[in-house]
Parts: C-alpha cells; sequence; structure tokens
C-alpha cells in the first residue's frame, strides 16, 4: 500500500492517551551520533505490532510503554494543553541564504541536536549555494522530528520536504538516556490524516522527556507566501 492511500487519525483523549487508528508502522526511532556524541543519523530500533486501533500512553507511567494501561487514570493524569493554534509562518523567524532560507520556531524545539554539527544549520544557510553544504543543511534540517526547522528553495517559491512514508516513531535518546517524545512522520500524511483532540488546544509545544510523550508532526505549513523576501520582511523582527 503506497502512503497515498493511507488514512490515520491520532485523537489527543482528554487526560488520557492517544487513540490511534489506520495504517502507520509504529517503530522506535534511534538517535545515531558519531564519535563526538553528535545527533548525524536516525537509526530503527524495535518494530511493534499495532492493532487497526491502539492507544499509546501520554502519562509516561504505564507499565506496558509506549501503550496505555489505564495508569493515567489512577494517577490523576492532567492532560490539558496549551499549544497556540498560531499557523507556523508567523511564529518562525527567518534566517536568509543565497538560495535557500531557513525557518526556525525555536519553541517547537525537541533537543534532539541535529541541528548542531557541522558548525550549526544557522551559519550553514549563508552557504547554501555550495552544492555540498547545501545538502548537509538539508539532512539536517529534514531530520529534525520537532517541526521546528523548515527550509525554503528561494528559487523554486516553496518549501523542500522529504518524501517519507507515514509513520509512527517513538525516540529514543542515548546520549541523554531518555526517551520521548512520540513522532507522526510524512510528507504529505498520505491520503488523509488528522490530529484532534477534546481541548481546545490539542498539540503541546515544547517537549516532553520521561514524565510525558508529545505528539509531532513533520514540518507542515498552514500557509506561507511564495516569495521568500515576503517572507523575511513578514516574519524577521
Amino acid at each position: 500500500m503506497t502512503s497515498a492511500s493511507k488514512q490515520v487519525s491520532v485523537v489527543i483523549s482528554r487526560d488520557g492517551p492517544y487513540i490511534v487508528s489506520g495504517d502507520a508502522t509504529l517503530s522506535e526511532e534511534i538517535i545515531g551520533t558519531n564519535t563526538g556524541g553528535e545527533s548525524i543519523k536516525w537509526q530503527r530500533g524495535k518494530a511493534y505490532d499495532s492493532p487497526a486501533k491502539y492507544a499509546l500512553c501520554r502519562c509516561g507511567r504505564s507499565s506496558k510503554a509506549p501503550f496505555c494501561d489505564g495508569t493515567h487514570a489512577r494517577a490523576g493524569f492532567n492532560g490539558t494543553e496549551t499549544a497556540p493554534r498560531t499557523p507556523y509562518a508567523a511564529q518562525a523567524f527567518v534566517f536568509d541564504g543565497p538560495d535557500l532560507s531557513l525557518m526556525d520556531a525555536r519553541h517547537l524545539c525537541a533537543d534532539a541536536r541535529f541541528c548542531d554539527p557541522n558548525g550549526k544549520v544557522w551559519n550553514q544557510v549563508a552557504r547554501t549555494d555550495d552544492p555540498a553544504v547545501r545538502a548537509m543543511f538539508l539532512s539536517q534540517v529534514h531530520n529534525c522530528p520537532a517541526g521546528r526547522l523548515v527550509a525554503f528553495d528561494k528559487v523554486a517559491g516553496k518549501t523542500i520536504e522529504p518524501h517519507a512514508p507515514l509513520a509512527i516513531g517513538l525516540i529514543e535518546d542515548p546520549v541523554e538516556g531518555c526517551s520521548g517524545p512520540i513522532w507522526l512522520r510524512g510528507a504529505d500524511f498520505g491520503g488523509r490524516s488528522s490530529i484532534r483532540g477534546p481541548q481546545q488546544h490539542d498539540r503541546l509545544p515544547l517537549r516532553g522527556i520521561e514524565e510525558q510523550a508529545v505528539l509531532r508532526r513533520q514540518p507542515r505549513l498552514d500557509r506561507i507566501s511564495r516569495n521568500a523576501e515576503c517572507i523575511a520582511r513578514e516574519f524577521n523582527p
């Protein structure tokens, strides 16, 4: 089955788990590092059998992790979310480069640290007219699991996003010795997908390590100008 035919829904239940329905693989995604401990690649870990509908723990206390075992009810978990509904483009600061621009919504950071190697992506963007630097820059931006960083092609007038199968990844960070967040990825989210919740705000902007898992989407823009100069004028302070 191709990603275009997949339909996935993730419901954030009130003070409870993520309810996942549809066709998406579920597996661990491990942050792979170099000898210096820098994040450089994703390594596939344990794959989980997932039924057509299942519940993923959100309180961080389940004995059946990553699946929910009902502990949230006994523990009195408060799952109220406070994320704003502001479109991504209105939250992002733009770092301009010769061929590409980097859009950065800093508060979405999940601290996966893929942006740091090779002199940091914020410095690389100024040299994206060099093919080697461009490739390195895009690789690091696309490895960001939180949706913080987005590359914008000024010539083509559109964002650059990898095309990946729709999947849910459970992030493991051996360097920091922690687990989380939960990552819903896929360039176009299949033919149809949704994330919704009972509260007014159904997506969390901050990472949750150990105590709470956080559901994230690969970078998607609600609306963005096709002119990079207009983006810079509108969103740069």
